[in-house]
C-alpha cells in the first residue's frame, strides 16, 4: 500500500499529514477561511445583540413625544407662555 511513499513517511489519516485526505487536498485554506467567517460573524452578532434594545422597551418609549419637548423647551425659556399655549392647544387638537 505504501510502495510509493518517501523515505520517512509513516502514513496515517490525520489532519495536515498531506496523506490525501480532505485537508491535504487543498482544501486547507478554504476550512481556515471558513473557520475566520465564522468567528466574525460572532462577534458582529454579539455586539449588535449587546448593543440593540432593551427588552420590554419599544421605539415609541425611547422618543420623546412632541409635547414632551414642548414641556422641555417651555421649561428651559426656549418660549414664553404665549406661544407655549398656542403649541400645546395645536398639539392636543392633533390628537
Amino acid at each position: 500500500m505504501w510502495q510509493n511513499a518517501p523515505a520517512g513517511y509513516e502514513g496515517g489519516y490525520g489532519w495536515m499529514h498531506g496523506d490525501g485526505g480532505w485537508m491535504g487536498m487543498g482544501l486547507q485554506g478554504l476550512f481556515w477561511i471558513l473557520i475566520l467567517i465564522a468567528v466574525v460573524w460572532v462577534i458582529v452578532w454579539a455586539s449588535r445583540m449587546a448593543g440593540g434594545p432593551q427588552p420590554g422597551k419599544t421605539g415609541a418609549e425611547e422618543r420623546p413625544s412632541a409635547m414632551d419637548i414642548l414641556d422641555e423647551r417651555y421649561a428651559r425659556g426656549e418660549i414664553d407662555r404665549e406661544d407655549y399655549m398656542a403649541r400645546k392647544a395645536d398639539l392636543e387638537s392633533r390628537e
